[in-house]
Parts: C-alpha cells; sequence; structure tokens
C-alpha cells in the first residue's frame, strides 16, 4: 500500500484560504493590482528560465 506524504487538494485549499484573507476586504481595483503584482513577479523570474519567445505564444 503506498502512503501518501503530499495532499495536493489540501495545499490548493489551504492557498486559497489564504489568499482570500488577503483580499476579502479589498476593492476591485486593489484586486487587480494584487494579481498584476503576482503575474509581473512571475514573468520576472521566468525570464532567466523561459524565452522571451515562448512566454509571447503561451499569452
Amino acid at each position: 500500500m503506498k502512503i501518501k506524504n503530499f495532499d495536493c487538494v489540501a495545499m490548493k485549499r489551504a492557498a486559497a484560504d489564504k489568499i482570500y484573507e488577503q483580499l476579502k476586504d479589498t476593492s476591485p481595483t486593489e484586486q487587480r493590482a494584487f494579481w498584476k503584482a503576482g503575474e509581473d513577479e512571475l514573468r520576472s523570474r521566468c525570464r532567466g528560465v523561459i524565452s522571451p519567445e515562448s512566454i509571447a505564444k503561451a499569452a
């Protein structure tokens, strides 16, 4: 029998709960700024790993 060491669903729910708590009292404009900042951070981290051409194709 395989022992389950990692629960993806629990991790996803915990992350969603954390984000909900951060955004629950914010305006739609503040929420967009939150997600845009995350997108910008991810894009900057990917620039050294993924070519700009593949990023443009995915968008």
